[in-house]
């Protein structure tokens, strides 16, 4: 249930006027982090895993109940049918808050690391989820793509 509340977002940013954009800069990757948590809010999975690059990487790590870590690597449509599969299994409203700690901008502006942490609730469900989260972005084609994310179960 974790790894799919903080499975990695992916969107697609372009400049303010629609135009393809060339560098990165914190404007771009603030702008790729809201649209994000939206498509991911609204389960938008069309929206959202279409913008990762093909080899993106979903990295999951997580406590279980018998104090065992758990490290799970998911590829882009294995992570988007285990979204799938989770949130048909909890209908319930869900939301999830994220807030970037730190942007790391490439000096090329070509790519970026976004450091973070998120919150999540699902309706019905006692249980908050908190993650930190580390996000690697990349140009290509004048489009921002998530390259791969990294989100760690806060104890």
């Amino acid at each position: 249930m974790l790894a799919v509340l903080v499975a990695g977002g992916c969107a697609l940013t372009t400049a303010p006027d629609g135009q393809n954009i060339a560098h990165l800069d914190e404007a771009a990757v603030r702008a790729f982090a809201a649209d994000e948590q939206a498509a991911w809010n609204a389960h938008d999975f069309d929206r959202y895993y279409a913008r990762c690059a093909p080899e993106a990487v979903f990295v999951s790590v997580r406590w279980n109940p018998d104090g065992t870590i758990t490290h799970e690597t998911r590829t882009r449509e294995q992570d988007r049918a285990s979204a799938e599969r989770f949130f048909k299994e909890h209908p319930g409203h869900f939301s999830e808050s994220d807030a970037i700690d730190r942007i790391v901008i490439a000096p090329d502006g070509q790519s970026a690391r976004i450091i973070g942490h998120e919150t999540a609730r699902i309706e019905g469900v006692r249980d908050v989820m908190r993650a930190t989260t580390e996000q690697k972005l990349a140009i290509r084609s004048g489009h921002v793509l998530l390259l791969s994310q990294t989100d760690t179960q806060v104890r």
